[in-house]
């Protein structure tokens, strides 16, 4: 390796150590949540670096779930639109990159390394005072999003949310659009024990006069976010009523594509295709819909054909995801009680098997009683396991959950569980990896990622 390389590279992971010397609650969980997050660091830091995020036009996004696939939709919408067309998500899969992208490429290390040492002044003179608190690493990485797009002259920038919404770092923008995911119980201790403050905490993204797009949701989230919107004169669009399905979904199970058709407020829009799969994917498709119409309406055009490429050619991994077939494995980020629902639902709609056996782990933090109970209802036999990440929740804890007539297996490590499974079952069953985004990628990386001598090692353990 030159020795050019070798110095980026060390300078790029003495970038990534500086950024973890801020709390980093991905990672670990806070103590108390009294003062955690302040928006007015935020506004700070930016100031110092002079006001990044009002540099370019945003469509801001939050909820519970799907707001990461949405925003991937809508990002891809707006570059085959021809826009040079920023994403901003949490978490990521694979690599720290991911989370900032540009026309669908990620954030290169050399100038992740630049914007840290750009940001690096500021936030030291931060520190001396620490007038609101302590920055937080999601707040610090924010904004290091925002200094990029800058840089890189964007025309436009689809943010998602990292928790909630009022006190979340990515709001301190004014954007074109606001929208609204479906929203479910995550983060109780966080954002609250019931809906109706889940949801509030939620619709603290929605602007003065901002119209806001969105998803289907239980009456009580519905009756929240319509009081903001109401309160904020802000125009309120329901997917289900002003851009709604128009007749049934047709399921491609060979292609593994599922097409619509769909009416919004400005056009009618005819056999549109998607290849992430669940009727859930089609109310976020349909709420990417709703935005790109509120952004035609405010002289940033999008036609009806890049609205049907882009919605053909996005991808967001991880989401009811084959890596394998014969015997089917899938992989799917549910991380909550109603995702598990949902993907439950799914996976009968989309794959024929004979036997499902499902390998498991789920955060510490997360509702692991209720996951399990949606997803015990089609399991056959349930293996536990845990990601390598200080949030996964013990083995031992998991498997007391789990009936014992169905209980496979306990397993510290992914590769392990999926090489005990693949002994297990026939060509004509089903693994289904799920419970968290850190299990999901940690099953992907052993089956189809770029190899390292250790990691085809693990393919070949795994017998494919």
């Amino acid at each position: 390796m030159p020795l050019l390389d070798c110095v980026d590279e060390m300078e790029y992971t003495e970038s990534l150590q500086y950024l973890d010397t801020f709390a980093n609650y991905e990672k670990i969980s806070p103590q108390t949540t009294e003062g955690l997050w302040r928006l007015e660091r935020v506004h700070w830091l930016l100031e110092q670096l002079g006001n990044p995020h009002q540099k370019f036009p945003t469509i801001h996004i939050a909820g519970t779930k799907g707001k990461g696939s949405t925003a991937a939709m809508l990002a891809s919408i707006l570059k085959v639109a021809g826009y040079r067309t920023g994403l901003y998500t949490s978490p990521h899969l694979f690599d720290l990159k991911e989370r900032i992208q540009l026309s669908g490429i990620s954030i290169p290390e050399q100038q992740l390394t630049q914007l840290v040492e750009t940001i690096k002044p500021a936030a030291e003179r931060y520190r001396q005072n620490e007038q609101w608190g302590p920055l937080t690493w999601f707040e610090i990485f924010t904004v290091i999003a925002f200094l990029f797009f800058s840089g890189e002259a964007v025309d436009i920038v689809v943010l998602e949310t990292g928790l909630g919404g009022r006190l979340d770092a990515t709001n301190v923008v004014t954007p074109k659009v606001c929208a609204m995911t479906s929203i479910s119980y995550d983060h109780t201790a966080i954002l609250g024990s019931d809906l109706a403050s889940i949801a509030k905490e939620k619709a603290g993204i929605i602007k003065e006069k901002v119209p806001v797009v969105v998803s289907p949701q239980m009456p009580q989230v519905m009756e929240v976010l319509a009081q903001t919107a109401k309160e904020k004169n802000a125009p309120l669009y329901e997917v289900g009523k002003e851009i709604h399905l128009e007749g049934k979904i047709e399921r491609d199970r060979q292609r593994r594509k599922q097409s619509f058709n769909a009416v919004g407020r400005l056009e009618r829009y005819e056999k549109l295709s998607l290849s992430l799969l669940g009727d859930y994917q089609v109310n976020n498709a349909l709420t990417a819909i709703g935005i790109a119409e509120c952004l035609k309406e405010q002289n940033i055009p999008v036609s009806e054909k890049s609205i049907a490429e882009g919605l053909s050619q996005a991808q967001w991994p991880g989401r009811l995801q084959v890596l394998h077939e014969r015997p089917f494995i899938v992989v799917d980020g549910a991380q909550n009680k109603a995702s598990a629902a949902a993907l439950a639902q799914a996976i009968p709609e989309w794959f024929q098997y004979d036997h499902l056996l499902l390998v498991i782990g789920i955060s510490k933090d997360k509702d692991q009683q209720g996951i399990l109970s949606e997803l015990s209802r089609i399991a056959h036999r349930i293996m536990v396991t845990r990601a390598d990440h200080p949030r996964a929740t013990s083995v031992d804890r998991l498997a007391e959950m789990v009936p014992t007539q169905k209980l496979a297996g306990k397993f510290s490590h992914i590769d392990e569980a999926l090489h005990k499974a693949r002994k297990m079952i026939s060509t004509g069953d089903l693994i289904l990896v799920t419970g968290s985004l850190f299990v999901v990628a940690e099953a992907i990386q052993a089956m189809q990622k770029p190899f390292t001598s250790a990691q085809e090692k693990a393919r070949k353990l795994l017998g494919f």
